[in-house]
């Protein structure tokens, strides 16, 4: 699993921006957060954490766009779209890494419930639309990923690693 650099296929997980497959997503406007897809894709991979069925996901077919979330980019080999929906983003870290350095340097949008102007890519989730549309059923990052894919018109949603087992998952999230 991985992509080619330099001639040798990537065993390290870590998202590459310059993956072959990757998507480019451009933001126009972050505090209203439109962006612009080349090319545009009918299908979406919603990947999480869980490790029993999160390295099933496409991530070197280029009819895919990948969305991850939180520190999942230390995990996993490519990224199109990122969020980041908790509102104390830099709490609850884990030790021994810079998540703001990631989110300053990310260069794919980074879905956030505030706009960050320090965060170059930060895109501001379009809550109130979302709302308006779906209705206050939002109980996890994985809910407001979902709300996007089928505003945005995606045919296809594939979710890979998302099990909603621990801590308060499974009872107020799921």
């Amino acid at each position: 699993m991985g992509s080619e650099k330099d001639g040798k296929v990537a065993t390290t997980p870590g998202v590459r921006f310059d993956h072959p497959c990757a998507a480019t997503i451009t933001v126009l406007d972050g505090q209203n957060a439109v962006v612009k897809v080349t090319p545009r894709r009918e299908k979406v991979a919603i990947v999480g954490f869980a490790s029993p069925t999160r390295m099933g996901a496409p991530w070197d077919d280029a009819s895919w766009e990948i969305w991850g979330l939180n520190q999942l980019y230390r995990h996993v080999y490519r990224a199109d779209r990122w969020f980041e929906m908790h509102k104390n983003w830099n709490e609850h870290v884990v030790d021994g890494t810079d998540h703001a350095k990631w989110l300053t340097e990310c260069q794919i949008p980074v879905y956030m419930t505030e706009y960050h102007q320090e965060f170059p890519n930060c895109c501001k989730y379009p809550m109130q639309t979302m709302l308006d549309e779906f209705g206050d059923y939002f109980t996890s990052s994985i809910a407001f990923m979902l709300a996007l894919a089928i505003k945005e018109g995606f045919k296809e949603i594939a979710i890979f690693g998302i099990d909603m087992i621990v801590g308060t998952e499974y009872f107020e999230q799921k």
